[in-house]
């Protein structure tokens, strides 16, 4: 038992922010006798107190000590010390830099700063809290968060804010700001799960939203605040817009997929956005993962004529003509192709590098296309590049 209590103590010397609490026999009463020190570079500030201790409403001076109690502060070369007798009456010492300070006018603003000190610190955090609410609500609590020294303090804020069961709207702009300025990405993340989702179809409060996401310093924490605004119900417009650009801007070609992918399957998608995201798989770093991207938009459905022209133009510039052959297959099965698309396929398969590969595919495709005389005089011209007299033959036979 001894051994654990000296590796505690011993572990609070090196924390840099801590707290402790120990109690003392005083007379027939129990005090409370607390601590509190916070240290960093070239700062330092400690509190230190016993007994009940009250702020006035205003919290510029000590309204009341119980008797025996006291307060002592300091922050850098500041200190007060704050006593009560046996009757309650307070004796105040203040120190500037070693100097004694007069309890005079002077006294009183230093003894007003020093309270601030302690309230920003987190001294009597809790009560005040809820004295602050009490007189003025969340919009009283909201302009709390930011002015306390920790952000375990300012979340213990914000989060009183949230525990209510709404928020007012007019409130959430001011709600986003203080959850942008949280100094951890986890405080951040907490809070604007709890947004509610349909408040996005405000213009300010969704432009506010996702401008703290993009910032977010984890693609992780990106990608998973994203997918909770998509998990929650269809997204479209704007906000479809906002995660298309974020995820366009992520790390990883993975994270990007993933996310492309999640979009792809939205609902009332505009064809401007597949549009988008086609153009975002065209820049993915493999052409594995382009393939991937194009064939899982053709699985929503059948594709319009300007993202079958996307899908044609980025697959022409595959690197390898096994990949370009894939796609050019998969782009056949499609429904609703134009003359001028189908002229457009059989001419890609005439630039393919080897006779094996455009006869196979020219094979295919004459399996595939209309009665067209303008697509079969294209699929004849097709056939002329072919060199090999025996695969020139196969193609050949499957037009007639």
């Amino acid at each position: 038992m001894k051994l654990t209590f000296f590796l505690i103590a011993f572990t609070l010397v090196f924390l840099r922010v801590y707290l402790s609490c120990t109690g003392a026999m005083h007379g027939d009463r129990w005090h409370a006798e607390n601590n509190m020190t916070i240290i960093s570079d070239h700062f330092r500030e400690e509190i230190k107190w016993s007994g009940t201790i009250r702020l006035d409403s205003n919290e510029t001076t000590i309204a009341s000590i119980s008797p025996g109690g006291y307060l002592k502060f300091r922050l850098n070369d500041k200190k007060l010390v704050a006593e009560s007798n046996l009757q309650g009456e307070i004796n105040y010492e203040l120190y500037d830099d070693g100097e004694k300070i007069a309890l005079d006018s002077n006294g009183r603003k230093f003894i007003a700063k020093a309270i601030q000190e302690l309230v920003a610190a987190g001294f009597d955090a809790k009560e005040r809290m809820e004295r602050i609410y009490q007189k003025g609500g969340r919009l009283a609590l909201l302009n709390e968060v930011g002015k306390q020294k920790t952000d375990p303090l300012n979340a213990m804020y914000m989060e009183r804010i949230f525990a209510d069961d709404s928020m007012p709207d007019e409130y959430l702009p001011l709600v986003l700001q203080k959850i942008g300025s949280f100094g951890t990405d986890n405080d951040k993340m907490n809070f604007l799960r709890k947004i509610p989702l349909n408040k996005l179809e405000d213009q300010q409060i969704m432009e506010a939203f996702f401008e703290i996401v993009a910032k977010l310093g984890m693609d992780n924490d990106k990608v998973d605040i994203m997918k909770h605004v998509m998990d929650k119900g269809a997204v479209s417009g704007e906000i479809f817009d906002k995660i298309e650009s974020i995820s366009r801007q992520l790390g990883t070609d993975n994270d990007k997929t993933d996310m492309y992918k999640k979009l792809i399957e939205e609902k009332n998608i505009t064809e401007e956005q597949w549009i988008a995201i086609i153009m975002d798989a065209s820049r993915l770093g493999t052409d594995n993962d382009k393939m991937d991207m194009m064939k899982h938009v053709m699985d929503q459905g059948p594709i319009s004529g300007e993202i079958f022209d996307k899908i044609e133009d980025i697959s022409r510039r595959l690197g390898t003509d096994n990949d370009k052959t894939d796609m050019y297959k998969r782009l056949v099965e499609e429904k609703n192709i134009t003359e001028e698309q189908w002229i457009t396929l059989i001419k890609d398969a005439s630039q393919l590098g080897n006779d094996t590969d455009k006869s196979d595919l020219l094979v295919y495709m004459a399996k595939k296309m209309p009665a067209n005389e303008n697509i079969k005089a294209a699929y004849l011209e097709a056939a002329k590049k072919i060199g090999s007299d025996m695969d020139y033959g196969k193609v050949m036979r499957a037009v007639n």
